[in-house]
């Protein structure tokens, strides 16, 4: 669980850093829409690794009986 909590923040990192830079290069885009934009990605991308890893260990019984 530690493994997918690190994935999941280096992720949302990522996600921030991509966006606020990129919202920040638009003209008329300033720094506080591009903070925003950034929380809202790296959300997301931390959300998603979670996400799968609930969704995995919800179907898992079902593959492993079938394995």
């Amino acid at each position: 669980m530690l493994e997918i909590l690190l994935i999941a923040l280096s992720l949302a990192m990522d996600a921030f850093s991509v966006s606020v830079s990129t919202g920040i290069a638009v003209p008329g885009f300033g720094p506080r829409q591009a903070a925003r934009i950034g929380l809202w990605c790296g959300a997301f991308q931390f959300a998603m690794p979670l996400m799968g890893w609930a969704l995995g260990s919800s179907v898992s019984a079902y593959i492993e009986a079938v394995d």
